[in-house]
């Protein structure tokens, strides 16, 4: 393509969607291939990066009550990393800016990713226009506005929400004005994100005898740690697996659904040997789940189960809460339980309550303030 409107150096369900909604014209060019391409120019890291690596350093040490030797281990451990870290960064932007043509407008998926966040950056040192879009639904929902705005808005000139009602709860979340000193980026809406377009809000004619319940913990993930906050492994496996026990004891059919990424991806996870376990789409379970449990909801499959008439079960292990418009609607449409703490600090949850949050006699779930946030749809809509 000659002259494309605008130029895609990644892409997600949502991207496509806005750009055959908009009739515009895309070109493509992988960031990766882009950054390895400005790589062989040998950029030359800046000489000013101690006090950044020591500032970064205090504000990762603050709060802990480390004495010595350890804080003088700790301290010179995460000086060697940071600098690391920080020197290789500041080397490809270095890179980037002697690349003599960069695209003017680029479109992307998150600004988390290493190559495509880099040159987002240069791009818009440049003078062009980075739009990125949503993808997994939770980004201004989760109350993190912190990790919002560094992750996604920070590298972006505009971003991309579901609809103008999320980009209103996103701009409520306070993640724009906490990036406004440094920057201003656009909040716009689409026409719905496909992801949750094409879940199904009925269950199919139910067969068994037995309530089908789905539990879907999240990934395990080694020594890499998200913004929005995981359990440790070790701790995170133990409740998986003490919870699917608990739910082995109810008379139900039990269905385990891991995170398909992180430590086990490709191999058998632990709870098989508990109970039936998944490793296809989540998305091929939902017409056929009756319950669904969660205890993470940052996750493209905790709102899709929302956008369902099925109960969904969220046991809080208070590790992620919601923004403050969103909150009311999760509440409405979520059986939630709270996590207690055992002397070991190891999470669990009453087995009663449990079993009624399961047993129990069910309310009728509306998954239509939801689906309005997410897809810009209403039940009329969605029968027609």
């Amino acid at each position: 393509m000659l002259f494309p409107d605008a130029t895609a150096i990644t892409h997600n369900a949502m991207l496509r969607d806005y750009a055959a909604f908009n009739g515009v014209s895309l070109g493509y060019s992988h960031d990766f291939l882009l950054l390895e391409k400005a790589r062989k120019y040998e950029g030359v890291p800046r000489t000013d990066l101690k006090p950044i690596s020591e500032k970064i350093r205090h504000l990762l040490l603050e709060g802990f009550s480390i004495t010595e030797p350890v804080l003088g281990r700790a301290q010179f451990l995460l000086d060697q990393l940071i600098s690391r870290y920080l020197a290789s960064a500041s080397k490809d932007l270095s890179s980037l800016r002697q690349l003599k043509r960069l695209p003017e407008a680029i479109w992307a998926g998150t600004g988390g990713g290493y190559a495509s966040r880099a040159i987002g950056l240069e791009v818009i040192r440049r003078g062009g226009t980075v739009r990125r879009f949503d993808h997994g639904g939770s980004n201004g929902l989760i109350d993190c506005p912190e990790s919002f705005a560094l992750i996604e808005l920070f590298p972006s000139t505009e971003y991309v929400a579901a609809t103008c009602q999320a980009a209103e709860t996103i701009i409520e979340s306070g993640g724009p004005k906490l990036l406004a000193p440094l920057a201003e980026t656009k909040i716009i809406g689409h026409h719905g994100d496909p992801t949750y377009k094409k879940v199904p809000i009925f269950r199919k004619l139910h067969k068994g005898s037995k309530l089908r319940v789905v539990y879907a913990p999240s990934a395990l993930i080694g020594f890499r740690h998200p913004f929005h906050n995981l359990l440790q492994d070790t701790v995170y496996l133990n409740w998986q697996m003490d919870l699917a026990e608990n739910l082995n004891k109810l008379p139900i059919d039990l269905i385990c659904k891991p995170h398909p990424e992180g430590l086990m991806e490709g191999k058998r996870h632990p709870l098989e040997g508990i109970a039936s376990t998944n490793y296809g789409k989540f998305e091929d379970l939902i017409e056929d789940t009756d319950i669904f449990i969660f205890d993470y909801p940052p996750s493209t499959t905790f709102w899709e189960s929302l956008c369902t008439d099925r109960r969904v079960v969220l046991i809080d292990l208070g590790i992620s809460g919601f923004s403050k418009s969103v909150r009311p609607l999760v509440n409405a449409r979520c059986h939630t339980l709270e996590a207690e703490w055992d002397s070991d600090n190891r999470p669990f949850v009453n087995q009663d309550a449990l079993a009624d949050s399961i047993l129990g006699k069910s309310k009728n779930y509306d998954p239509m303030p939801i689906r309005r946030l997410l897809v810009n749809e209403d039940q009329d809509n969605q029968l027609r």
